[in-house]
């Protein structure tokens, strides 16, 4: 990280560096470390030594860290479902940045003796007037949280009319001057919110008009009025994510993002991209295909081929096809975002790679691989039958190790019979794991960033030696590696066993552990590290990243674009899911996300100022500068976005570079994932530093309006829930909203709400597969798409209100490969909520369709608000894992039944449940009453 050069007489170092190196888990905190920096200042210029320094740092630090401890520990416990402490004040740390940024010296204002042990009435007593000060300061409470479901509706409508009222005076008075892309950012944000309150007024008034002409009345009325109040959100957002996907899919066909899309455009384009391409460009193709058949993605013959330019035969595996594709079309959108032209080693900035660690798998050893002692599919059975092809190749690449049986002991998978030598166990073992999500797979591909810098050196020094070039490398380039469970692993334990065997092999590879945390968290680690740091740049990646040697290569290209914009303090490039063939979970994970990632990000850089989600190369002295890691919230990432906009930073996107992300395997391992986003999004709604943005001058509305639109997701679909049960509610009581709409009119106007969101998905196919296969893939997809993702959505609604309650706790994703089978109960309570809610409106439908008079047109037309409850209900039923082969079906079907009755069960009981709860509660209570004696008699 780049220092001031203030010099600390006597200290040897910049007095920055002393700082960071005295402060551990505080780092990152620019209020108070530029407090800390102007004490310090004040005792050099009065002729203090460094010990003074020293000794002022650490007496601060140790009162702060301290007061903050006990504070985050109190904020995670009321934070915490389980505990069920409540919400109430805590000092974490957007409020100890906020009292050191509104006062120059709080020890001095607050009369604060650093050197106290503060006793708990002591410390609530500072904690109460911090409190009082800060948001005396800024007037802005610290947190409106909880707060019921009821109200956070209210509050939604309320700020909608509000921020669309504010938007419309804006339009007609704004007059600020804007810069181009500002310009081009709002008239996509006027263009879009215009028609789409445009659309609400056409649709109220088509409502009204065939409602006055149907002669609806009483509470038919009051039923339509309802829906329409729902609709306005839900379709003014629908309509804006429409115009997003086609910014996202004219932008791809102006700038030929992805103009080779099928092996044809292969054959046809290959020999003039050859020669447009630079020697470093052609050296990174060889060594593409070299790693390709390293691991065993292509045959050798296959690579013989494409290493002459042979291209007429395409390779059997599709991922091979995929990088040579991807390799191609680097060429056209290099064009485009102006960073052609080889890269000199003046030009490489100093580099920093972080990876970073709870407590993942770091490597699976061959017996962990071919267990399957839970009953469930071995994961070396799942690769190799997932994974076939390359299977193949591997078994052809040993077949001068193998002897006996064991070449068909492989083929057929039966491992427990076969007795193999260690290369070939350690071959087996480097294939599986670099297909799976492991600390070894990632370590090993981010090693080929440092071979980068090893080209580009020999190039640039022909005449120098092999280890003058490692010197020079070294000084640019550093490779962490952040484990947070490091120190806490006996001597034999395994992980341990397998991580310092890897670092004895790897010199190049720095082990860190946080030796100050103030709290568990990826930021409580992270502090600690951040004097560590010596790359001008960081590359943070986290414990499931793969990065392909063709894509690493092209990194350098990045430090461009922060040459040619000086205010720009981050890059995202595109991700993508590299285990998307594991199984039918991480296919359709992949399937959007690997389309999300790209798109919306693309559509942000264009409209929006950017996205901090994802994985960047970030200028590293904006850690520090502009306060880049926000802590404390579930979404730090949305936060860290809000901090930059209020501090004037830019955030650019580039699809030159695409590294891969692992997906979880299971069901239930993504739907942990996914609970942080509504949570997320809830509690950062709910902070300080977001609503200071929104009230801020210095931010562009458009940033503004991105971030409420980014939000808005989760609360939005809270809102179509209601809708839909609205529905289903006047269906049951017989109540005719819909008679007066054309059939067609109304299927269409549904479908084209509901499957708006997923249009980016066509949009990425189309890129990857051209138009006609990627349309017709897309269509093949869909309905398991939407049965897979739509299980989910009662999930976010439950979160939702989780997040409203308070509850925030950040769940951390489980990387676990093994798979074991649950029963139908434990099924049932990991969605309880879910099937309640698709059993609530499933029974809706059956009462109305069994004691009202509906016609068929009624019918069906209710019929996609059955359906869409139903998948958010119960579609989760279809992709657990069930271990039995022969008696899946059974098994599902009966689950089914279990499950409706059971919640049948618990709706109809749950009345009484809440009466005894409130009664056992009423008499806990009576019973902590104080006693009261009377004093004349012997009675109490």
């Amino acid at each position: 990280m780049s220092k001031e050069s203030v010099e600390c007489k006597g200290c040897g170092q910049t007095l920055d560096s002393l700082i960071m190196s005295l402060i551990g888990g505080l780092n990152g905190r620019r209020p108070f470390f530029e407090y800390l920096k102007r004490r310090a200042k004040e005792i050099i210029d009065a002729g203090g030594t460094r010990d003074d320094v020293v000794h002022l740092i650490k007496s601060e630090h140790n009162f702060w860290s301290a007061l903050l401890k006990n504070e985050l520990k109190k904020y995670d416990t009321m934070r915490d479902e389980e505990a069920g402490a409540g919400r109430t004040y805590a000092f974490v740390h957007f409020e100890f940045d906020d009292l050191f940024r509104y006062y120059e010296n709080p020890v001095q204002n607050f009369k604060i003796d650093i050197h106290e042990r503060l006793s708990e009435e002591r410390q609530a007593g500072f904690v109460d007037g911090f409190r009082k000060a800060i948001e005396d300061k800024r007037q802005i409470p610290w947190t409106f949280l909880p707060v019921s479901f009821p109200r956070f509706i209210w509050l939604i409508y309320r700020s909608l009319f509000v921020h669309l009222l504010k938007f419309m005076c804006y339009i007609a008075w704004g007059k600020e001057p804007l810069t181009r892309e500002e310009t081009k950012a709002l008239t996509f944000w006027k263009a879009s919110l215009l028609c789409g309150i445009g659309l609400n007024i056409f649709t109220a008034l088509f409502l009204y008009q065939a409602a006055v002409s149907a002669r609806l009345q009483g509470m038919s009325i009051i039923f339509l009025l309802l829906l329409q109040c729902f609709l306005i959100p839900i379709s003014l957002r629908a309509f804006i994510q429409l115009l997003r996907t086609i910014i996202a899919f004219r932008y791809s066909r102006r700038n030929l993002v992805a103009p080779i899309k099928t092996w044809r455009h292969v054959r046809r384009y290959f020999d003039q991209v050859r020669e447009k391409a630079d020697p470093y460009q052609v050296e990174s193709f060889h060594l593409m295909l070299q790693e390709m058949r390293a691991n065993n993605l292509i045959t050798g013959l296959e690579l013989k081929r494409f290493s002459t330019g042979d291209v007429l035969r395409m390779p059997l595996n599709e991922t091979a096809r995929y990088r040579v594709r991807r390799w191609m079309n680097k060429f056209y959108y290099m064009k485009i975002a102006d960073t052609a032209g080889p890269v000199a080693w003046n030009e490489l900035e100093s580099l920093s790679i972080l990876v970073f660690s709870l407590d993942e798998k770091f490597f699976y050893a061959f017996d962990e691989l071919i267990d399957n002692s839970r009953g469930g599919t071995s994961i070396l059975e799942q690769l190799r039958t997932s994974y076939d092809d390359e299977w193949e190749n591997l078994i052809d690449g040993l077949h001068s190790d193998l002897y006996g049986k064991q070449e068909n002991v492989l083929r057929t998978g039966d491992f427990q019979e076969g007795f193999f030598s260690g290369p070939v166990i350690s071959a087996i073992e480097r294939w599986a794991n670099m297909r799976i999500q492991c600390l070894y797979h990632t370590l090993e591909s981010m090693k080929g960033l440092k071979g980068v810098y090893e080209r580009i050196a020999r190039r640039q020094f022909p005449e120098a030696t092999g280890e003058h070039i490692q010197t020079l490398v070294r000084e640019k380039i550093q490779i962490m590696f952040l484990h947070d469970r490091y120190p806490a692993y006996g001597h034999d334990d395994r992980q341990k066993k397998d991580i310092d065997s890897y670092l004895s092999r790897n010199s190049d590879v720095e082990l860190y552990w946080p030796k100050d945390l103030l709290y568990p968290s990826k930021y409580g680690s992270f502090a600690n590290i951040l004097p560590d740091i010596r790359g001008e740049f960081l590359l943070k990646l986290d414990a499931d990243h793969h990065a392909d040697v063709e894509e690493v290569a092209y990194i350098p290209y990045l430090f461009r674009i922060f040459k040619r914009q000086p205010l720009c303090d981050a890059v995202g490039f595109r991700l993508y899911a590299f285990n998307e063939k594991y199984n039918f979970v991480t296919h359709m994970a992949g399937l959007s996300n690997n389309a999300w990632w790209v798109h919306d990000l693309r559509v942000k850089s264009l409209v929006g100022g950017g996205g901090v989600y994802g994985k960047m190369l970030i200028r590293t002295r904006a850690l520090l500068e502009k306060e880049f890691i926000q802590p404390d919230s579930v979404a730090e990432d949305m936060l860290a976005m809000t901090r930059l906009s209020v501090g004037k930073s830019e955030i650019q996107f580039s699809e030159l570079v695409e590294i891969g992300q692992g997906e979880d395997i299971s069901y239930y391992g993504l739907k942990r994932k996914l609970g942080r986003y509504p949570i997320g999004a809830v509690e950062s709604i709910a902070t300080k530093l977001y609503k200071e943005m929104l009230v801020s001058t210095a931010v562009p509305l458009h940033r503004k309006l991105e971030s409420i639109f980014m939000l808005s997701y989760y609360p939005i679909q809270s809102i179509i829930v209601l809708a839909h049960f609205s529905v289903l509610l006047a269906w049951a009581l017989g109540i005719d909203i819909f008679s007066f709409l054309p059939i067609t009119v109304f299927l269409l106007s549904y479908f084209a709400v509901a499957l708006v969101d997923g249009l980016y998905v066509w949009v990425h196919m189309h890129e990857r597969e051209g138009i006609i296969r990627g349309t017709k893939r897309y269509f093949a997809t869909l309905l398991p798409m939407v049965l897979f993702h739509g299980g989910y959505f009662y999930y976010y609604l439950e979160q939702l209100i989780k997040g409203l309650k308070g509850y925030a706790k950040f769940n951390i994703s489980e990387k676990k490969y093994q798979l074991s089978q649950d029963r139908w109960d434990e099924h049932y309570q990991k969605n309880k909520f879910a099937f309640n809610l698709g059993s609530v409106s499933l029974g809706l439908f059956i009462w109305g369709l069994m004691f009202q008079r509906h016609s068929l047109s009624d019918t069906v037309k209710v019929m996609p608000f059955v359906f869409s409850n139903l998948v958010w209900g119960f579609s989760m039923l279809f992709f657990v894992y069930r271990a039995k082969k022969i008696l899946r079906r059974i098994d599902f079907f009966g689950e089914v039944i279990f499950i409706f009755l059971r919640s049948c069960y618990d709706i109809l009981t749950s009345p009484f449940k809440i009466f005894h709860k409130k009664s056992k509660k009423v008499i806990l209570t009576n019973r902590h009453l104080p006693c009261r004696f009377d004093t004349n008699s012997t009675r109490i």
